[in-house]
């Protein structure tokens, strides 16, 4: 039986992304939710037949059956949404960063579990073909143990114009934070993933390097521990010359290194169609995350993966916050 589901939010990123990765993977489109009337006629347009509404509370009375939301809301709604949708026992797929606070974390793990409901992050660049093989690498064991990664994302700017008021992305009310909050949720699901074992302590340091009049920071350094004695480094910042990606895993009998399209290690070098600084939207990257939710929800077994690498992802950024805010000073997990 298909899935059916509603998309919660039409902006840019859920008509140029989410629809459709969700096409893609085999999941039905039955309705959509938006606030704001044009976008609501842009959903009519893209979307024939689908049943349009100004907001959740009217999708979820309306009837029908449902199987899922996808939330595609800026940060700050992102809570309310995923946990109206997961309180009328509706699966939850949601834009990251999943929540902005703890507590509002820690009451949708419960929510969750009470419901038995699926609860999954867009992780999308952890399904970037380069880092996928590059995590093929590390984990077939042919370089020996991880032992640190390096992971860095440089941007000459915020993902919108930064200086543009209607830029959630520079407003800390809803996006949580600056390019830390932003980039830092990609990179720390990628530091997860890749090293394979728990983080057990982190510290960072963010700063306004050259947007200085922005809300939030534009520059951010976090350092990881993992039980086992890896450690990895993640930098993001939106004050670079030029846009880049780079990353270092460093095993014991050889080394793994990215730069945007490339991927050398010393089996063997390849180049990527997609660059990791390209731009655009990335619809094949997020339908892998969607195929990983539809396992979830077919198999109650492991139900909950999606939901803890998304709390991790979340505990580490606050973590690093409150590192920064004590001079950098470790904090343990």
């Amino acid at each position: 039986m298909s899935l059916r589901g509603a998309v919660i939010g039409f902006g840019k990123i859920a008509e140029s992304t989410h629809v459709p990765a969700l096409a893609a993977a085999g999941l039905e489109v039955v309705a959509v939710a938006e606030a704001v009337p044009a976008r609501r006629e842009a959903a009519a347009r893209a979307l024939p037949g689908v049943r349009v509404v100004a907001d959740l509370e009217a999708l979820l009375a309306g009837g029908g059956r449902l199987d899922f939301v996808d939330v595609c809301t800026p940060p700050h709604l992102h809570f309310a949404a995923a946990q109206a949708a997961a309180g009328a026992g509706l699966h939850v797929l949601c834009e990251k960063p999943l929540v902005t606070r703890s507590a509002d974390g820690a009451a949708l793990a419960t929510l969750a579990e009470r419901q038995a409901v699926v609860v999954a992050c867009v992780h999308n660049w952890t399904q970037a073909p380069i880092l996928v093989r590059a995590r093929e690498i590390v984990h077939s064991g042919a370089l020996g143990e991880l032992r640190e990664m390096d992971l860095e994302t440089l941007r000459t700017q915020p993902a919108a114009v930064a200086t543009d008021a209607g830029n959630w992305r520079i407003d800390p009310e809803r996006a949580g934070g600056g390019i830390l909050f932003d980039h830092g949720w990609h990179g720390m699901s990628i530091l997860v993933r890749t090293v394979g074992a728990k983080p057990r302590a982190v510290s960072g340091r963010i700063e306004k390097r050259k947007f200085r009049e922005l809300a939030v920071e534009d520059t951010a350094e976090v350092r990881l521990e993992f039980a086992g004695g890896a450690r990895a480094r993640f930098g993001a910042t939106w004050a670079a010359a030029q846009r880049l990606n780079r990353c270092r895993i460093v095993c014991a009998r050889g080394t793994i290194e990215i730069e945007n399209d490339r991927l050398r290690w010393p089996g063997g070098e390849e180049t990527f169609e997609e660059s990791l600084a390209g731009g655009g939207y990335r619809p094949a990257w997020t339908a892998g995350i969607v195929l990983e939710f539809v396992t979830e929800i077919e198999k109650p077994a492991l139900r909950g993966r999606a939901l803890t690498e998304a709390l991790t992802c979340l505990r580490l950024l606050v973590a690093t916050y409150e590192s920064a805010a004590r001079g950098g000073a470790p904090i343990t997990l």
